[in-house]
């Protein structure tokens, strides 16, 4: 299959494992997009970890799974752009706590803090 995005065979084994393959691609593609357009490249390990990351959000999506609480205050340097994508991609996935959108975050910030 070929894919829109960096693929790499650690990637590769990343989606294979997941349990909705085309789910997690359809949302690796949006993540892909929106990082292009805003000009915001992850690349390398920070990919391989974002879609492992991503990976990982789909499938507690899918089994319900919710992680534990925590402070979000813990998240107060991360900027607005950062959270704003990560709870689109969040809602895009659906069936998952709010709180995912500020671990998922921190993904985003560390790239933009790399350009």
């Amino acid at each position: 299959m070929n894919y829109e995005f960096e693929t790499g065979a650690e990637i590769l084994e990343i989606i294979d494992r997941c349990s909705d393959r085309k789910k997690l691609v359809d949302i690796l593609l949006f993540i892909h997009k929106r990082l292009e357009s805003d000009v915001m490249p992850i690349e390398g390990y920070m990919w391989q970890s974002l879609c492992n990351h991503v990976a990982a959000m789909v499938d507690r999506s899918i089994s319900g799974e919710e992680l534990e609480g925590f402070d979000e205050g813990l998240f107060s340097e991360i900027s607005a752009e950062s959270i704003q994508l990560a709870d689109d991609i969040t809602i895009r996935i659906g069936n998952l706590a709010s709180i995912e959108k500020y671990l998922l975050s921190v993904h985003f910030e560390r790239a933009k803090r790399q350009l």
